[in-house]
């Protein structure tokens, strides 16, 4: 007798260890500690489940069957469930999701309280609400048809159960928000404390193909927040798209006064809002439309949730974003030849008047046939300059760089440190693209000043000016740091354009690459295009001493610099004479002489 009521409680001993030891009075599981067991602790089939590489919660069971697993919880009177699911495959009744919100027993057949069920034959596969009581179910409600019919089946569900018994039910597919799927009214159960319970039902090839994560049940608290506006842009030049935080109550939305465009004298002449596409959207068409390469800012105020929270005034702006053309974009400076251990970089400038996406736009060397592109949605405003390198903080440990320069990490072909090319291209399809600017680059094209160019960049002095024509490169100045990424160029010139003919713009120059006016800069604005020039410097004495061109064919207008050296040494300091003679191609003829003075600074 005494063998037998040890063997009985020893087996009462067993099950209740089997029970939960431990209630939490909420819970969230993320299943980033990999561990079932706490915070919070699982029970039933946990041998059926495992955490996966990605910590997320998988059935991994031996054979076709169903599984349970469950945890116990203090319930408050309004609280919310959310949790994501994937089934990789198409559900049916065989291979289906049930989800237990709360019961107030493990033992399915005596159960009291409410679950979710996705799965079913056919394609109606949707969100579906139950009511158990002792065990027998009735349905309350159900969502979307078909929603989760395709395979993998998968998404976000969030549930609601406030205080006034009232049941909300949304999903989402993605990262976007939550949707509205349906809603129920049931006061049945309140229960204090319960269980929330994951029922895999699967064949024998489905037996590891569900996956959750991000479970909890908290405590719900009411939106008290206004909904605030997150971006507005332009889908095309007279559809301003607003993006908001939250669904929106569609009678706020529709009032045309709560949107207003500063220094823009119109009101939307329509305003689109698809509940069913998302009521986080407001699309405004105006008849009037916008202007490329202007930024527009737009007011909104008095718009409501679905809550009752009402905005106030929040502002933010917008523009027309357009693909670059040629003439948009230059490239203005290349560090080809980086100090060792250091990182190429190639410099871009927008000198078009229009707002740009860089987006598709790729980065070649046609010397090796090595490309790479910008893949994602990067915005250029006017004259403003972005560096591109493999390595950024490498470019910002060796130069000097301001807080406001903008960078992309991405990678580069390799240039070689003697010559080669640099090219943007704009593809418009794998076949077709548009060369948006070249640059034939040479280290010749430094400054003699320098022993050393290992570490410094060639820059582009004139924007407007021919890209391939060497004397619109110069070498940043030492004072600069070699290099000026990101930001202007420290021989940085503009054709002024308020003379006509050939003139000077410095009669004194000082090629010591301080960065002041290290070189003479010669000035051209002429009536036509396509003229030869010829340009030497003549001594005070009237001795010529260095041809700067020979027959070298003009733009319209532009500049030639010379930076005081002729083979590899600096000329003497003193005045001298530049002379100049162009024919244009007519046969025309133009002539003169320039004074100007090479000095130098005095120790």
């Amino acid at each position: 007798m005494r063998q037998i009521v040890i063997k009985i409680y020893t087996l009462m001993y067993v099950v209740f260890l089997l029970l939960p030891s431990e209630i939490f009075s909420q819970f969230s599981d993320d299943f980033s500690d990999g561990d079932l067991s706490i915070n919070p602790a699982w029970y039933g089939n946990t041998e059926d489940f495992i955490t996966n590489s990605d910590y997320q919660l998988q059935l991994d069971a031996f054979e076709a069957g169903n599984s349970l697993i469950f945890t116990k919880y203090n319930i408050p009177d309004s609280i919310e469930w959310k949790f994501y699911f994937k089934m990789d495959f198409s559900p049916s009744v065989s291979n289906k999701l049930r989800v237990y919100l709360m019961v107030d027993t493990t033992v399915e057949d005596k159960a009291n309280g409410y679950f979710l069920e996705i799965g079913e034959n056919g394609s109606n596969d949707n969100i579906k609400l139950y009511k158990t009581i002792d065990g027998e179910s009735s349905l309350l409600g159900e969502g979307t048809i078909g929603l989760f019919a395709d395979s993998p089946a998968e998404g976000y569900i969030k549930i609601q159960r406030r205080s006034d018994n009232m049941w909300k039910i949304f999903y989402k597919t993605d990262n976007s928000l939550y949707q509205n799927d349906f809603e129920v009214f049931d006061d049945d159960f309140n229960f204090k404390s319960g269980y929330f319970m994951i029922k895999c039902y699967y064949s024998s090839t489905r037996k590891d193909k569900f996956t959750f994560d991000d479970i909890s049940a908290l405590e719900y608290e009411a939106d008290k927040q206004a909904p605030k506006l997150i971006s507005a842009s332009l889908i095309d030049e007279n559809t301003l798209q607003l993006n908001f935080d939250e669904q929106l109550d569609e009678i706020s939305v529709l009032n045309y006064d709560n949107y207003k465009i500063t220094d823009y004298n119109s009101l939307p002449d329509n305003i689109l809002f698809d509940e069913a596409e998302s009521q986080s959207v407001v699309k405004l068409v105006y008849q009037s439309g916008f202007e490329s390469g202007r930024e527009y800012e737009i007011t909104i105020s008095g718009i409501e949730d679905l809550y009752g929270n009402i905005s106030s005034d929040q502002s933010t702006t917008f523009y027309i974003l357009d693909k670059p053309e040629l003439g948009d974009i230059v490239i203005n400076e290349v560090l080809f030849n980086p100090n060792t251990g250091g990182s190429d970089f190639v410099e871009i400038l927008n000198k078009s008047k229009k707002i740009l996406n860089l987006q598709g736009l790729w980065v070649f060397n046609q010397s090796s046939g090595k490309r790479t592109a910008i893949s994602d949605k990067i915005v250029i405003k006017q004259n403003e300059y972005i560096c591109l390198t493999e390595d950024t903080l490498n470019i910002i440990n060796n130069y000097f760089v301001p807080d406001s320069v903008r960078f992309i990490e991405m990678d580069l072909p390799s240039f070689n440190d003697d010559e080669g090319n640099v090219s943007l291209q704009l593809y418009s399809n794998p076949e077709e693209y548009m060369n948006l600017d070249s640059f034939d680059y040479n280290e010749n094209m430094h400054s003699e000043f320098l022993d050393d160019v290992e570490g410094i960049s060639l820059e582009r002095i004139n924007p407007d000016g021919i890209t391939n024509d060497k004397y619109n490169w110069s070498s940043a100045s030492l004072s600069s740091g070699g290099a000026t990424p990101g930001y202007k160029n420290s021989d940085f010139y503009i054709v002024s354009g308020d003379k006509s003919g050939v003139y000077l713009r410095n009669k004194i120059f000082s090629p010591d690459n301080d960065g002041y006016e290290d070189e003479l800069i010669i000035e051209y604005n002429l009536e036509k295009e396509n003229s030869l020039m010829n340009c030497k410097v003549i001594d005070f004495k009237g001795r010529s001493v260095i041809d700067i061109m020979d027959n070298i064919t003009l733009g319209k207008s532009g500049i030639i610099t010379w930076d005081g050296y002729k083979d590899g040494k600096i000329l003497s300091i003193g005045i001298y004479l530049l002379y100049y003679n162009i024919v244009d191609i007519n046969g025309n003829k133009m002539e003169g002489k320039l004074p100007f003075i090479l000095a130098q600074k005095l120790n």
